[in-house]
Order: C-alpha cells, then sequence, then structure tokens
C-alpha cells in the first residue's frame, strides 16, 4: 500500500473509532472506573469479532480458489492482557517467532542468556501421533488387520 493512502486510511480509522467510542461514552452512563473497563472490554470484544469475521470470510475466498493454508509463521507477536489489580487491558508487540501447524504453536526467542528458546504447546493431533509412537496408543490398528 502506498505510505499516502495509507496514512489517509490510519486517520479515517482513527476518527472513526474515536467517534464510534465518544458516542458510546457519552451515552452509556458511566459512573465508575470499572463500568469504563467493562465497557472497554466490551467494545474490543466486538471490534475484533467484526474484524475477525470479515478477516475469515476473505480468507475462505482464498482458500476456495485453491490456496491452502498449513501453517501460519510471524517474525513477531502481538499479546493482550488484563491487569488483574486495575482490570486495565494492555497490548504489547514482542519480538518472539510464531509457527503454527496441525501439530500445534511454537514460540522461538531469546531468554534471559541471550540464547535461543522455544516452547512447544502441542495440538492433540500432534499428542496422538506422540502416543502412537511410543506405544500408548490404542491397541488396534489403524489398516484393519
Amino acid at each position: 500500500m502506498k505510505p499516502g493512502i495509507k496514512s489517509e486510511i490510519k486517520e479515517k480509522i482513527y476518527s472513526f473509532y474515536r467517534g464510534i467510542f465518544t458516542e458510546i461514552l457519552n451515552t452509556a452512563g458511566i459512573k465508575s472506573y470499572n463500568q469504563f473497563i467493562s465497557l472497554w472490554r466490551d467494545f474490543q470484544k466486538i471490534h475484533s469479532d467484526a474484524v475477525g469475521s470479515l478477516l475469515t470470510e476473505y480468507v475462505e475466498n482464498f482458500t476456495s480458489e485453491g490456496i491452502i493454508i498449513e501453517k501460519i509463521e510471524a517474525q513477531s507477536v502481538v499479546i493482550e492482557i488484563v491487569d488483574n489489580e486495575t482490570g486495565m487491558l494492555y497490548r504489547r508487540n514482542l519480538p518472539l517467532k510464531y509457527l503454527e501447524t496441525d501439530n500445534g504453536i511454537i514460540l522461538s526467542g531469546e531468554n534471559s542468556n541471550g540464547k535461543q528458546s522455544d516452547i512447544t504447546f502441542l495440538s492433540d493431533t500432534a499428542l496422538g501421533r506422540i502416543n502412537d509412537l511410543t506405544g500408548k496408543g490404542p491397541d488396534s490398528s489403524r489398516c484393519g488387520h
């Protein structure tokens, strides 16, 4: 996307969300910090659901054209947390490599010593395969023999 167009779109999105959230705040009758945080979470959920739904439709259009997504890969991740004490939502960009396949998810980064470190979250599919390989799977042949 051209830089001028990107800047223009960014400004339109910013103005749109500022207007929508201001309207919500003016009509919601917020009387406490907890109500504000609850409203903010609801707003974030609606936003995520709407954008996620739209992007899913586009992915489905692409996959129906023969594009098959076998893995998802990124050089960084975004994490959102809600603080236990304040209820505030925080969003952070982290320099973690992300790899997702049907076997699970691998997060890769540096540990406190500056050495490569991985965290792997195995899917049920991968766990089933590991159990089969180690003899902990079902006592029946998959081919019916």
